[in-house]
């Protein structure tokens, strides 16, 4: 508390005061205020001292702490006396009700969340965790940071009421690293020490404090009582490149005020009373001086006021509500040019102030940017250079950082299985013996027809290895559209067409009256597959009609970065999907099931039949346990593997080509292999015949008499006879088993 005392005519103490007289009053509010050491109860018997002994007191100046101020201001007005501080910044101050007659040329606190918002947004922070004294100057401040943060969709991890120990513990628990504390500087030392011992600080930790501690402040404060046994050096350790924020203290324009006096000149003078010791509260010397300024303008105003009147100030008393309310009435209009800056109050009685952004820098507290009310934080801000642990000098994360960015299958992968695919088409086109000797006995007996439309089912199969994997920049839902149709088409033909030729050789060998079977043809049997092949895209057609796909995004497992521990990637990856495709994909999938799982039953069946008209029954049967294994394994490796794609496209196109390729050069090369034998026979045969008649006419006929000829020629017309007999019964037989096969 300061006591201003008029010695003579009001109006000439109040603007005539000299520059050194106000000096003084400044450092003696400062002197003060350390002999208050921030104790409501010394601050309380102080202003009941000066209030009721000597002459009567017309205005409070102070306190300086804001508790010591919330204590006092809010029982001065008892006395009718408007009171004024110059530093104290507790947002509760601004409650009028609590102090209706109180002003102060200091900034609240509350005023620097706005700066503290724009910080982070500068800096990519999303994540922040608070550590506060339980005290209001630092509470309400938190609780208005609250909604801030949660506009912003920031996220507030953790608020830690203060206690050394448990305080910091809970912030390491919680991955905090961008921690905004709320202490004073005794507090300070126990926090930072607890914070060095427990590794709070380095490279990935930002503290970020108030701004109205004095520079070095830590040398004003005693290690052994508020370090908690830490060195000082520790606790500068973990202090440095803390960041501050708070209102600017000095105006950084050389402009004269109200007071003729520029605030480098004001600094200079300052320091010679002090002889530039710097003491307790050098921060708030500016603000001390505007506020004595503020205080004897506004008495000024007051004295002028009352003059036409009649009366006079001097005539004040604690009992004179008039005589305050028109103090009060001047100090709201008060309006200067002051060492700070602009001097004036707004409704709550504070008066505003550019927002000052400083890092603790080795031990130097450097100014890092000015932020002017309302403005934003860029580059353009930026006064001198964040420095930062990081070898690139990046500012600390917030937290492990989340990367998301879509996620296609390599193109080396893509044009490697395309490539794959491409030779199994060329493969398919090679067996054209189909349609070459589809009248030879060996091929006509094998139903060449179903084997077309095994061929087609794997052209579909090789195909669907093309869509499956294309990247960015095609229409998803058509490419999904087309890659399920390719899929279900050709594992219909392929795999239908297997399962009808094994039920036809089913149907033959186990039904014990053969000869009165009817005839199975190929025309049922291509039926049979045709009515699969309609039943899948039956489903297929109505869930295009009833339940559209739409693109989904899924995401894919966070993955954390082998290089960096705080970087996760994650991927997102674009797919088809609608509302209703789990109950179209589960007729699907019962359709493919039962199917798979009959043709397994058939091919056990016949698993012993060897008939050579029916040559392929058995390599059917490995045809079939093929598919089965390889579909099973390509539809757990969708579920298994969703968000993964160059690993399930991989896999599945794999097992879609193997599978395939399997099937189709089982089928058909001991076919292309069995007719280039039989060519091959024939060509030796006559080959063999003509070279033996040759013989007969040159050596063996020329030799023979004549009668010996005739009885050879009659001896080898009756074997011909003989085996034509026998061929005639074979080719009965043969005729019989056909008719009952086609």
């Amino acid at each position: 508390m300061h006591r201003v005392v008029f010695n003579g005519p009001t109006k000439v103490m109040a603007v005539g005061a000299g520059c050194s007289t106000c000096t003084e009053a400044t450092a003696g509010v400062s002197h003060f205020w350390n002999l208050m050491q921030c104790n409501c109860g010394k601050a309380i018997n102080e202003m009941h001292r000066v209030v009721f002994h000597g002459p009567t007191k017309l205005m409070a100046v102070g306190a300086g702490c804001s508790t010591c101020t919330e204590a006092t201001a809010g029982v001065s007005h008892f006395w009718n006396l408007m009171q004024v501080t110059p530093t104290s910044a507790s947002p509760a101050l601004s409650d009028r009700k609590r102090f209706p007659k109180f002003f102060r040329t200091a900034t609240s606190d509350l005023n620097m969340n706005a700066a503290r918002i724009e910080l982070m947004k500068y800096m990519g922070w999303k994540r922040i965790a608070i550590i506060q004294e339980s005290q209001e100057i630092f509470t309400l401040v938190a609780e208005a940071l609250i909604p801030l943060l949660k506009k912003e969709n920031f996220e507030l991890i953790t608020t830690e009421t203060f206690h050394p120990s448990k305080s910091i513990d809970n912030l390491i628990k919680r991955d905090a690293r961008i921690i905004f504390g709320g202490f004073y500087m005794g507090q300070a030392m126990k926090i930072f020490c607890r914070a060095y011992k427990r590794g709070l600080y380095g490279p990935k930790i930002q503290w970020i404090i108030g701004g109205w501690y004095d520079s070095k402040w830590w040398n004003t404060q005693d290690p052994s009582k508020d370090s908690a046994n830490c060195t000082m050096d520790q606790i500068l350790t973990a202090m440095n490149g803390y960041i501050a924020t708070g209102a600017v203290h000095w105006n950084a324009v050389e402009e004269r005020g109200l007071a003729d006096i520029t605030a480098e000149e004001f600094r200079a003078e300052f320091n010679r009373f002090t002889n530039y010791t710097e003491p307790f509260g050098y921060k708030f010397a500016a603000w001390s001086f505007d506020c004595v300024w503020a205080a004897a303008v506004c008495l000024n105003n007051t004295v002028n006021d009352l003059e036409p009147t009649g009366h006079r100030i001097e005539e004040f008393t604690y009992d004179h509500v008039n005589y305050t309310d028109l103090m009060m009435a001047n100090m709201a209009k008060t309006d200067f040019l002051g060492v700070k800056g602009r001097v004036k109050f707004d409704e709550f009685g504070t008066s505003f102030s550019d927002t000052r952004v400083a890092q603790l820098q080795g031990e130097n507290d450097v100014t890092i940017a000015i932020l002017k009310v309302g403005s934003s934080f860029t580059d353009d801000t930026l006064v001198n250079p964040f420095q930062f642990h990081s070898n690139e000098n990046k500012p600390p994360v917030d937290g492990p950082q989340l990367f998301k960015e879509r996620f296609y299958v390599p193109r080396y992968l893509y044009f490697f299985m395309c490539f794959v695919s491409m030779l199994g088409i060329l493969c398919t086109l090679v067996p054209y013996l189909n349609v070459v000797n589809r009248k030879a006995r060996l091929i006509k007996m094998s139903s060449p027809n179903l084997n077309n439309i095994i061929l087609c089912g794997c052209l579909l199969n090789y195909i669907y290895v093309f869509f499956e994997g294309l990247n960015e920049n095609y229409p998803v839902v058509m490419f999904c559209t087309v890659r399920n149709f390719l899929l279900v088409a050709g594992f219909s033909l392929a795999f239908g067409a297997l399962f009808a030729k094994t039920w036809r050789v089913h149907a033959i060998f186990t039904e014990k009256n053969v000869i009165q079977k009817k005839a199975i043809k190929d025309s049922k049997l291509i039926a049979m597959v045709g009515v699969l092949l309609m039943m899948n895209m039956t489903v297929l057609i109505l869930s295009l009609i009833i339940d559209p796909p739409h693109v989904k995004t899924l995401e894919a497992r966070p993955i954390i970065s082998p290089h960096d521990s705080d970087v996760i990637n994650q991927y997102l990856i674009d797919t088809c999907s609608s509302k209703n495709e789990v109950y179209f994909m589960a007729a699907l999938y019962i359709i493919q099931g039962v199917l798979l799982f009959g043709g397994c039953f058939l091919a056990y069946e016949t698993r012993k039949v060897k008939v050579e008209a029916l040559n392929d029954s058995q390599l059917i049967g490995v045809c079939i346990y093929n598919a089965v294994v390889l579909s099973f394994m390509g539809v757990a490796i969708t579920f298994i593997l969703p968000d993964n794609p160059p690993v399930k496209y991989g896999l599945v196109s794999s097992f879609i080509i193997g599978g395939t390729t399997f099937t189709a050069f089982l089928l058909f090369l001991p076919k292309l292999k069995r007719v280039r034998n039989l060519n091959a026979q024939i060509a030796d045969s006559q080959t063999e015949a003509s070279t033996s008649a040759s013989r007969i006419n040159a050596s063996t006929i020329s030799q023979k008499p004549p009668a010996m000829l005739a009885i050879e020629l009659k001896i080898t017309k009756d074997r011909l006879r003989e085996c034509e007999a026998k061929i005639e019964v074979q080719e009965r037989v043969i005729r019989d088993l056909r008719a009952r096969i086609v």
